[in-house]
């Protein structure tokens, strides 16, 4: 049915700004079936943010909101280079960063990033040309939930997130270097971690209070030698252990009741598990 300019008008000036919201935020795509080209989709959309000053406030308010929220690729806004995402990223005010096709990044401009955005509750980063510095930065935002740091360089030995009790994911891969992984004790909202190929990486300590945690994927980690699962966990469902040839046991919280499913490679060095008894499972010998 098509609807006047006049109607459409009439409705973007007198509906309810909390109404307006709720039809922008429905039309935009979501991560997992996310469009490359970043506009008003559809017609009716486009003639309302042409036709009316509020709703075309509104969009993009609510454009700048996805696109941090989303973790949408800043290369797909136009962004060729980390400086040019970094700028965009301050200008916009844009509460997440997705700064994984920028391999160019290096630390003045995540010190920029993180000087004006301290408040940065997502953060993707895939750049070998970040050193200490910068990871020592990334752990000062406080209010961060999802953090991924991909090919990290071999300057970088430790990951202190001990303040970004907020998290929700906590992904690290590719650091061959890095020995140590602090997460926060207080972490309730925590619900994936997901390490790999951090080859000098001894010991892993979930948070105390990781009430929520669901997922944890553990790949390539050879030194591994322990992992401590927080006592009060009851959430976890999936455990997924390859390539961590010096983990010998592994016991996992009784108060776990969901777990379904354990997942281990013939490379794997575990030789004793101990199973949630709430699960119905026994302790396995390998």
């Amino acid at each position: 049915m098509q609807v006047c300019n006049s109607t459409q008008s009439l409705c973007a000036t007198t509906m309810p700004e909390d109404v307006l919201k709720m039809i922008i935020r429905e039309t935009l795509p979501k991560r997992d079936n996310l469009a490359k080209r970043i506009a008003f989709p559809g017609e009716t959309l486009r003639s309302l943010a042409q036709c009316s000053k509020r709703f075309r406030k509104l969009a993009l308010e609510e454009k700048r909101d996805w696109i941090g929220r989303e973790g949408i690729s800043l290369n797909l806004l136009g962004c060729r280079t980390g400086v040019e995402a970094v700028g965009y990223v301050i200008r916009n005010q844009l509460r997440g960063a997705n700064l994984e096709e920028f391999p160019n990044l290096d630390d003045l401009s995540v010190a920029m990033l993180i000087a004006s955005r301290p408040n940065l509750s997502l953060l993707y980063i895939k750049s070998w040309k970040i050193t200490q510095v910068s990871v020592d930065r990334i752990g000062s935002l406080t209010q961060l939930k999802e953090l991924r740091l991909h090919n990290l360089s071999f300057r970088i030995e430790q990951l202190d997130l001990s303040r970004c009790e907020d998290l929700v994911l906590a992904e690290c891969q590719q650091g061959s270097l890095l020995g140590k992984i602090t997460l926060p004790n207080r972490a309730n909202s925590l619900e994936r971690v997901i390490i790999e190929r951090c080859e000098r990486l001894q010991e892993l300590k979930l948070p105390e209070q990781a009430n929520a945690l669901q997922i944890v994927n553990i790949f390539e980690c050879h030194a591994l030698t322990r992992i401590t699962f927080p006592e009060q966990a009851n959430s976890l469902i999936q455990i997924w252990f390859q390539h961590c040839n010096a983990l010998t046991q592994l016991q996992l919280p009784d108060q776990v009741d969901r777990l379904q499913k354990v997942s281990f490679d013939h490379r794997t060095g575990l030789t004793l598990i101990k199973l949630p008894k709430k699960a119905g499972l026994r302790r396995t010998k390998l």
